[in-house]
């Protein structure tokens, strides 16, 4: 056994046993289909408040409330969705009707799957925009989708009106710069751009009371 005084994650790794290379190569593969697993089951659950409460009540659900300390339900209706997330239209395609008031609280879900040799091109651009963002007015909570480490970026956005939204999204330069790169750079494989108009907000996120 070789003993070394790095403990740097990566030395450990390299230093490891073969058995124990192939329990984190387990583990890491478990941890892959788990995830793939709770999407799935996720983005399965139809639109309707009665579908969505049998979902809060079943076995999925109540593990994540058994392995969590904190929690942040937001309901949510599809507006408006174009694109594909692993090929499928998850959001189906939003009627007209469906569009929320001009003054109520919104939400953005976007999701791309990044061309390899696209990639490095594509992370330059990502730092103007995401400090941009979190200077937005109106913007109440923005995190990351955690699909998979490499190549699936995803995040989900809430917003305390759709002009919010829009300001970020059409108006403000970082954003709108980048936006216009897309076609000519062909940083995506796949991507997908959906609109929601929040039905409700309940719950706390990094310790805070998220009030749309």
């Amino acid at each position: 056994m070789i003993v070394s005084h790095d403990l740097t994650v990566i030395a450990m790794i390299v230093n490891a046993s073969v058995i124990v290379k192939a329990v984190m190569a387990l583990l890491a593969l478990l941890s892959m289909l788990s995830w793939t697993y709770i999407f799935m089951k996720l983005f399965a659950i139809r639109r309707t408040r009665a579908q969505a409460d049998a979902f809060e009540r079943g076995p999925l659900h109540r593990g994540w409330d058994r392995r969590s300390h904190e929690r942040l339900d937001v309901r949510l209706t599809p507006v408006a969705s174009r694109g594909r997330w692993s090929r499928r239209e998850p959001f189906g395609q939003p009627r007209p009707a469906t569009r929320p008031p001009a003054d109520g609280p919104v939400a953005a879900v976007t999701r791309a799957r990044l061309r390899p040799r696209k990639a490095a091109t594509f992370w330059r651009a990502v730092p103007p925009v995401s400090a941009d963002l979190n200077a937005t007015p109106g913007l109440l909570l923005a995190l990351g989708i955690g699909e998979a480490p490499i190549g699936l970026q995803g995040t989900f956005s809430l917003w305390r009106s759709p002009a919010d939204l829009t300001e970020f999204a059409h108006r403000r330069a970082p954003h709108r710069d980048a936006v216009r790169r897309t076609p000519r750079e062909a940083w995506y494989a796949e991507e997908l751009f959906a609109r929601f108009a929040v039905l409700s907000v309940r719950g706390s996120f990094a310790g805070r009371t998220v009030d749309a």
